[in-house]
């Protein structure tokens, strides 16, 4: 399974001016699988659904909220 290092937790906005939460990764551990994201709220656990591109051996990603 993969690892991920994760750091600056920022929120933005992204290309189309639209809020995003970005962070930025470096894998520290190479293997096979997916990432997965979960968050949780004052009001509780988050459902974070995404299918995130994490190729090479850092970058940044950003999630939008569709609720």
């Amino acid at each position: 399974m993969p690892r991920y290092q994760l750091s600056n937790i920022r929120k933005t906005t992204d290309n189309f001016g639209r809020q995003v939460i970005a962070f930025d990764w470096k894998r520290t551990q190479e293997g096979s699988g997916y990432p997965s994201v979960s968050g949780k709220s004052k009001e509780g656990p988050l459902t974070i659904m995404s299918s995130p591109s994490m190729r090479g051996d850092s970058g940044t990603i950003a999630f939008q909220s569709f609720g």
